[in-house]
């Protein structure tokens, strides 16, 4: 499993700069409601409205960050809840495009009940976690900057306080995540630890194929969204194209 961490940031923003309250609250449902009604409103939104790539460094030959923006601030509870925080805020992510990092999805026993064991080794790769802090640094930098420094009430998240190196690194430890972009637990390829064949087929397993992002060799750069719709439309050709053929043969 390849895994790209990403860290957050937010800021206290102007009330005209976040739709927080939107979203809140009464404000959630008459959003919903919108939402039922019209298929439009915040609801209708992703969470990010922009997204910049970037290079870490100017020697890497393109872009290897991807920073996403968004008018809007939540937290993540224990118990798997989202909330939106309640002040008008801003919140902004950067995410690593191609890690060197590499997981792995184990058994935890012969009970299939039994959830896997997730083994993700994040920040175990020293350039990596080089090009995250050039991301944490770069994403300060832009919102410093006017006109969108003028909207912005106080950085909360990591907070001005975080300025060496080694204190980037003990944020990201703390509040870095994968994104659900988890990809390559099944690999497709022709070498011994391929997990699927050209046509998606498990080796060694007869019928039985995997069509989606876990056959990726690698992750993607940048979401993994349109590479797995691609991956849907071209292995249900094959199965189609297949059964077609076996038909064919038969009669």
């Amino acid at each position: 499993m390849i895994v790209g961490a990403g860290s957050p940031g937010c800021v206290l923003a102007s009330r005209s700069s976040s739709y927080n309250d939107r979203i809140n609250g009464l404000g959630k449902y008459l959003e919903g409601t919108r939402y039922l009604m019209t298929r439009g409103g915040y609801l209708a939104l992703g969470t990010s409205q922009v997204a910049a790539f970037v290079k870490s460094q100017s020697e890497v030959d393109y872009a290897d960050l991807q920073i996403c923006f968004r008018p809007m601030t939540f937290n993540f509870h224990q118990d798997g809840h989202v909330k939106v925080d309640k002040d008008p805020g801003g919140g902004v992510s950067v995410f690593i495009l191609r890690p060197r990092t590499m997981g792995k999805v184990s058994l935890r026993s012969r009970n299939a009940a039994d959830a896997p064991v997730l083994t993700p080794n994040f920040l175990t790769d020293e350039d990596n976690v080089r090009a995250m802090i050039s991301g944490l640094k770069q994403i300060r930098s832009i919102m410093e900057m006017d006109p969108i420094a003028s909207r912005i009430i106080d950085e909360q998240l990591p907070g001005k306080a975080i300025q060496t190196d080694t204190q980037w690194l003990d944020f990201m430890a703390k509040t870095g995540s994968t994104a659900s972009h988890q990809t390559s637990t099944c690999k497709m390829g022709s070498d011994a630890r391929s997990v699927v064949d050209e046509r998606l087929r498990v080796r060694g397993v007869d019928g039985l194929r995997v069509v989606d992002a876990s056959i990726m060799p690698h992750i993607t750069s940048g979401n993994t969204n349109a590479p797995s719709i691609m991956t849907g439309a071209k292995g249900a050709a094959m199965i189609k194209e297949d059964t077609l053929s076996r038909r064919v043969i038969h009669d």
